[in-house]
């Protein structure tokens, strides 16, 4: 392993770990925790209960009994979402953050595993694949309840190098990078005839016509209607698409912080894409994840710079504000006299 924090990166080979430290992480959690929480709270996991059983299709492995039973009790799917909440919640804090993420994951799992009795769990997808990288990270060795108990034990752990927390973080790119990847191989893996065929330029009529009554921007300007009858752009569009999708494998190797947002910030212009042409706001589950690519390293590092200036301005005399009012009193005229006759 080699690298430095200066550079951003550690590199492990070809890969890239993001250098960042327990704060950082820390912050990372506590934003994406909160994100969580709210996504679990309101997203609809169990619309297939709005549907007559019979019209289930028990996709997958939610052909099992026991997931059949528990898609068609809407006591047991609330208690579920209670579990799934509380866990988000747990973690989020960091209580038991490790034991919170474990049960955060199976709980989702068991969502999941409800709404494929209706239909395909493309929407969930990506989340699935990013809760594992909670699982085994180190993400509580700050702001979190664990520190602060290990703290009054006198069993403070000791801090990684960044490498250690860098890790985390980068899992959770490994798993976009497998979803978006994989997303534009299935296009292109029979030939470029997904690319040359203007694909999207057929996605764009297929929702125009499917969706008369929603007049997206796109739509509303013409926008979506020239993508449609023109074949160039059509296959412009694709192949942008197939590159953004593919351009997500090199975050794995982005030494970095700014090639990491660059490509974030261009699955979001995917995505923007979408939501012009085809009126679809692509799946919360999907953009949450997106804070991954903010450069928490800097957040971390703001932070303690906060922490250490807080801790100096209220530990005495030596902090530069009393310092500085030190100063002002003794260059006053005086104002020592003042003083003292107070």
């Amino acid at each position: 392993m080699n690298g430095s924090s200066k550079s951003g990166s550690y590199q492990i080979g070809w890969l890239a770990i993001p250098a960042v430290s327990a704060e950082a992480v820390a912050l990372f959690r506590i934003v994406f925790g909160a994100a969580l929480l709210w996504l679990f709270a309101r997203y609809n996991f169990f619309y297939a209960q709005h549907y007559a059983p019979e019209t289930w299709r028990h996709y997958g492995i939610a052909s099992l009994e026991p997931l059949i039973w528990l898609a068609r009790s809407p006591a047991a799917c609330t208690a579920l979402r209670v579990v799934l909440c509380l866990a988000a919640a747990s973690f989020t804090i960091g209580l038991a953050t490790r034991f919170s993420a474990i049960v955060m994951m199976l709980a989702y799992t068991l969502c999941c595993s409800v709404s494929l009795q209706r239909a395909g769990a493309h929407d969930l997808a990506l989340l699935f694949l990013v809760l594992p990288a909670f699982c085994v990270g180190r993400w509580n060795d700050a702001l979190s309840v664990d520190s602060v108990l290990r703290s009054r034990r006198g069993r403070d752990r000791h801090r990684l190098a960044a490498p250690g927390y860098g890790m985390g973080l980068w899992l959770i790119t490994l798993a976009m990078s497998l979803a978006y990847g994989g997303a534009a191989y299935a296009k292109v893996r029979n030939g470029p005839d997904w690319i040359m065929e203007g694909a999207v330029r057929n996605h764009v009529m297929d929702d125009m016509m499917k969706r008369s009554t929603i007049n997206p921007y796109g739509w509303e300007f013409g926008l979506a209607e020239y993508v449609a009858t023109h074949k160039v752009v059509g296959v412009a569009a694709s192949a942008a698409a197939v590159i953004i999708e593919f351009g997500f494998v090199l975050v794995l190797f982005s030494r970095r912080y700014w090639q990491r947002l660059l490509i974030g910030l261009s699955g979001l212009a995917l995505h923007l894409g979408i939501y012009v042409l085809q009126g679809q706001i692509w799946w919360k589950t999907w953009m949450v994840c997106y804070l991954v690519f903010l450069p928490w390293e800097h957040f971390g590092e703001l932070y303690r710079r906060w922490r250490s200036y807080v801790l100096r301005a209220y530990s005495g005399d030596e902090a530069p504000a009393f310092q500085v009012i030190a100063r002002r009193v003794a260059a006053a005229p005086g104002a020592r006299q003042d003083l003292e006759k107070v």
